[in-house]
């Protein structure tokens, strides 16, 4: 039986993207999104999510996106493995498939004319795959 793993989240970018290429012609951001669930009582109950987006994707996010901006993401969890000072450590992080802005392209300053034709709409994201030899 296949399984199914697929994410949606709508938050603020807590910062800046980080945007980098390891490796020729292999491009990757990572940011955090900030969510919050309301409670009926006390704080609201927030979260802090590990975000990575590959390809002409991350283009875009690095070009479009600054700190406090929201956005929709889609993707998917993975789980990334390593070992620190002889101890097995792990996290989640979303694998963002496509993202759509928010909110209006008025409120920020950006060029609407300044886009990247092969990015423009939806966002598919380049693959991860190359990204686990890193």
């Amino acid at each position: 039986m296949r399984n199914y793993n697929k994410v949606i989240l709508m938050g603020n970018l807590s910062h800046d993207p980080e945007y980098r290429e390891p490796k020729d012609d292999f491009k990757v951001v990572d940011f955090t999104i900030v969510t919050n669930r309301a409670k009926k009582e006390g704080d609201d109950e927030v979260s802090y999510i590990s975000c990575s987006a590959f390809g002409k994707t991350a283009i875009a996010i690095n070009k479009y996106f600054k700190k406090g901006r929201p956005m929709f993401v889609e993707g998917r969890l993975k789980q990334e493995r390593w070992e620190k000072d002889g101890k097995k450590q792990s996290r989640i992080k979303v694998i963002v498939e496509k993202f759509e802005f928010v909110d209006s392209k008025k409120e920020h300053e950006y060029n609407v004319d300044e886009t990247i034709p092969e990015i423009a709409g939806n966002y598919p994201s380049g693959s991860d795959d190359q990204f686990d030899s890193l």
